[in-house]
């Protein structure tokens, strides 16, 4: 799997004014992340800028891999943190190199589909009221890409997703473009670990900002064993605090208005 040298001028690729924001860890696998970079770059609308965090030491392999992508490809940048921060601090960290206000995560181990941020950026063009913007996405096998193929659908319009916010994260993360400017005004990416993401929503729901999804699988996303991961003391400890920072910020009782 070979990129194309930046030296390579290809008069079909149109750079859109998205910046996109991932973070990789200790744990990140090249190539999972030279597959999703590859869904990114080969499309005919490619983002003008790629931030990616290093969220403390990374595999030899991996570095060397980034470091040679970087000389290819001017429009990837790295932030390096000295330590392993986690998942929030480190996308906090990312989002302040973002050049542009549109900012769209990926995952390290996920796959972009077709045109995703041509899609994502037009409609927040024609809808400049969406404030969040994420669509269904595809969970798969990353080692059989058509194995067991699933479907994640999440409620489309602003007041399903803020009624679902209740029980439930309705926001796929991976597939998310939302602007800069507002993000930070809620506060960005806090550490919240198992729940960045989903905290976020909340706080952001909290300031009436206006959420979306588009009813078609925008990602793919490697199915990740979560039953491996969220369970145990620690995962509870990890919720408990989540629950706890919800209700004194009073992110719950805003959302019981949905239910009336």
């Amino acid at each position: 799997m070979n990129f194309k040298n930046k030296k390579d001028k290809n008069k079909t690729k149109i750079y859109i004014p998205v910046s996109c924001l991932c973070s990789v860890y200790k744990e990140t696998e090249k190539d999972e992340l030279k597959l999703a970079l590859k869904s990114l770059l080969i499309q005919k609308y490619i983002p003008n800028q790629i931030i990616i965090v290093l969220d403390g030491p990374i595999k030899k392999d991996l570095k060397y891999f980034l470091h040679e992508t970087k000389k290819k490809y001017n429009i990837i940048e790295t932030i390096s943190l000295k330590n392993n921060e986690g998942l929030g601090k480190a996308l906090k960290e990312g989002l302040n190199y973002c050049k542009n206000n549109l900012i769209a995560r990926f995952d390290s181990d996920d796959i972009n589909m077709n045109n995703r941020l041509k899609i994502q950026y037009d409609f927040l063009i024609k809808n400049k009221e969406i404030d969040i913007l994420g669509s269904y996405v595809k969970e798969y096998n990353f080692k059989n890409f058509s194995l067991n193929s699933k479907l994640k659908k999440v409620p489309i319009n602003d007041k399903d997703i803020k009624k679902n916010m209740l029980l439930r994260n309705p926001i796929n993360h991976p597939s998310i473009i939302f602007k800069k400017n507002r993000i930070e005004n809620a506060g960005s990416y806090e550490d919240m670990k198992f729940f960045e993401d989903y905290y976020l929503w909340l706080k952001c729901k909290k300031l009436s900002f206006k959420f979306h999804n588009i009813n078609q699988a925008l990602v793919s996303m490697r199915r990740k064993n979560n039953l491996v991961r969220r369970k145990g003391y620690k995962y509870i400890l990890f919720e408990m605090k989540f629950t706890y920072y919800c209700f004194i910020k009073s992110l719950w009782g805003k959302l019981l208005q949905n239910w009336k």
